[in-house]
């Protein structure tokens, strides 16, 4: 083989390993890739449970009890129902539904 092959079949394993060291693991995030968070994810309330069986019907938001009447981030609790909760502020209402996961949704 002339030198000439030699030295291009060595750069050319060599740009390949290179490449292959660089591109690494394909399922791997990006470093540089910008975290998605938002003030108002942190912000979020967040329902989990409902308990309607007792005299007092109970929610749980951010992982605090709460009854009809209690105040939570900002919020006063208006309505528990079976599978929702109905809180109110001076902007309006909004409400916690468990079926779709505890994201706030302005009430229409």
């Amino acid at each position: 083989m002339s030198l000439k092959k030699t030295i291009t079949l060595l750069l050319t394993v060599c740009a390949v390993s290179a490449c292959t060291l660089y591109a690494g693991d394909p399922t791997r995030p990006d470093i540089a890739a910008p975290k998605i968070a938002t003030a108002k994810k942190f912000n979020a309330l967040r329902l989990s449970m409902i308990q309607t069986g007792t005299e007092q019907k109970r929610a749980i938001i951010n992982g605090k009890s709460v009854m009809v009447g209690d105040q939570i981030g900002g919020y006063q609790v208006k309505y528990i129902k079976t599978s929702e909760v109905i809180l109110q502020n001076s902007k309006g209402q909004v409400r916690l539904s468990l079926i779709t996961k505890g994201t706030i949704r302005k009430k229409s």
